[in-house]
């Protein structure tokens, strides 16, 4: 009986010892060295402000303003954000990528098969050795596989890159919808505040217009010059100017809001283009531990993970240096006829280790590491340039929060004055001791002050929105776990 086509050859022994060394090599072969960079926790005073709260950040902030229809827009936003849709094909594309390179380490096996109708050329030295110049069938199926052996690291190294990148850029996806629904809502509570403002607004200009018109009057009957009549007609003119603009800032911000919820021009007119009160935040915010920002920005996880694959790709380009083994086997029938494929005789195989060595590449390797080692240095400063600027971000939206909250307090103080003046104007017309005339400038100096307590309530919105968003927005633990994946 045969011997079987597996069954090794007696000089098969001799190579045991190396594919023992090898092996061993392989399990030496460097881990993942890189160290998480230690973050340093700047001085900072948020945990000790009366207006903010170390409570646990909520991870819909927004909920706080209690508006259900900036609650429905951000989770519109959610589904249908173009942004964030593409940030999903990205995080897609990376975690192929990694695939990609988790296979490339794995043995190859792969089955070929063929059929071909052959002739020899009269020419042909073959044929003037003897060979035939009839034409022949030849039939062949067979198996091949390869193995690269990861004797130094460099295959590991390469998947531990890839990894990183997929992480990165899941955590910039993340980024992206903290960033998404931040611009939702600053746009919102901007859209709100405007057409507040238009409404008060066309409150001054019905009150200009008395105004203007008891003036004329006056002016006819002799009892008043041309130059107040010519000013109060100017202040009425910029009050339908300021009326203008503010319907055509409310106009883009309407279409602002509808392309961030991938949405035509004009598609919120009805939903959104009535005027509504202005939201309005707490009087304490909970953001968190200072010292846990680092962990709750999505963009400082990403320049982490993106400095990862950097010290990665440099432990991968200096493992490029050195000798690659790759264990390579092939095993097939070949056949003049095709039912001769399954014969004995038909077989013929090889199977063995092949060493390659770099020698002289014009020094394209020590390029491939100066590169990689340049990108770690570029990764490491963007990383420290991500926590710097999130720091500052956190810093000026918390006192942009604190002097909001000041300017409120004293327009609001300012604005109870104004309202008591305006009532003792009202009352004094009524009784006949003062003129309308005075009256209505009474109601236009408290509208007027209205506006300005709106603007710092706005300001207020506007900063809790930007204090959230340097905060990174508490994006869910779950999305932690997906990024990780």
């Amino acid at each position: 009986m045969p011997s079987s086509p597996f069954t090794p050859p007696a000089s098969f022994g001799r190579c045991l010892p190396l594919l023992a060394l090898t092996f061993g090599l392989a399990a030496c072969a460097q881990p993942d060295r890189f160290q998480p960079p230690l973050t340093a926790t700047p001085d900072t005073h948020l945990a000790h402000e009366p207006a903010l709260s170390t409570a646990v950040m909520p991870a819909k902030w927004w909920q706080q303003l209690h508006d259900p229809q900036l609650d429905a827009l951000m989770e519109q936003a959610m589904q249908d954000n173009i942004d964030l849709q593409l940030a999903a094909t990205r995080v897609a594309a990376s975690r192929a990528q990694s695939g990609l390179v988790e296979a490339a380490s794995q043995p190859q096996l792969g089955m070929q098969a063929g059929y071909s109708r052959n002739a020899n050329s009269a020419h042909s030295p073959i044929v003037r050795l003897g060979a035939s110049t009839r034409t022949y069938d030849l039939w062949q199926v067979g198996l091949q596989s390869s193995w690269e052996l990861d004797l130094w690291g460099h295959l590991r190294q390469q998947q531990v890159a890839a990894r990183a990148s997929a992480q990165a850029s899941a955590y910039g996806a993340e980024a992206t919808r903290v960033a998404v629904l931040a611009n939702v809502a600053q746009h919102y509570l901007l859209l709100r505040h405007g057409q507040r403002a238009a409404s008060l607004n066309h409150q001054q200009w019905l009150l200009a217009s008395q105004h203007a018109a008891l003036l004329a009057s006056r002016e006819r009957n002799g009892l008043l010059g041309k130059a107040a009549v010519e000013r109060a007609d100017a202040a009425l003119a910029l009050v339908q100017v300021r009326q203008e603009i503010l319907e055509r800032q409310n106009s883009a911000l309407l279409n602002a809001l509808a392309l961030l919820l991938g949405q035509p021009p004009g598609s919120l007119e009805q939903q959104l283009g009535q005027a509504s009160t202005l939201p309005l935040p707490p009087d304490t915010l909970p953001t968190g531990l200072p010292s846990t920002l680092a962990r709750q920005r999505p963009d400082i996880l990403q320049a982490e993970a993106e400095l990862h694959a950097a010290v990665a790709g440099v432990a991968a380009a200096e493992a490029d240096f050195y000798p690659r083994l790759t264990l390579s086997g092939h095993l097939e029938s070949l056949a003049f006829n095709g039912h001769d494929l399954g014969m004995w005789n038909a077989r013929q195989f090889s199977f063995g280790p092949a060493l390659y060595l770099p020698l002289f590449n014009g020094g394209r390797l020590r390029q491939s590491l100066v590169l990689s080692q340049v990108q770690q240095q570029q990764a490491a400063i963007h990383y420290r340039q991500t926590v710097l600027n999130a720091w500052h971000e956190v810093d000026d939206a918390a006192q942009a929060w604190h002097s909001a909250q000041a300017v409120l307090a004293q327009n609001t103080l300012a604005l109870q004055q104004y309202g008591n003046n305006s009532r003792h104007a009202r009352r004094a017309y009524e009784e006949g001791s003062s003129s309308k005339l005075e009256w209505l400038e009474a109601q236009s100096a408290e509208l007027d002050r209205q506006l300005a307590v709106d603007d710092a309530r706005a300001a207020i919105s506007q900063s809790m929105v930007a204090l959230y968003r340097a905060l990174g927005g508490n994006w869910p633990a779950s999305a932690a776990e997906v990024a990780h994946g």
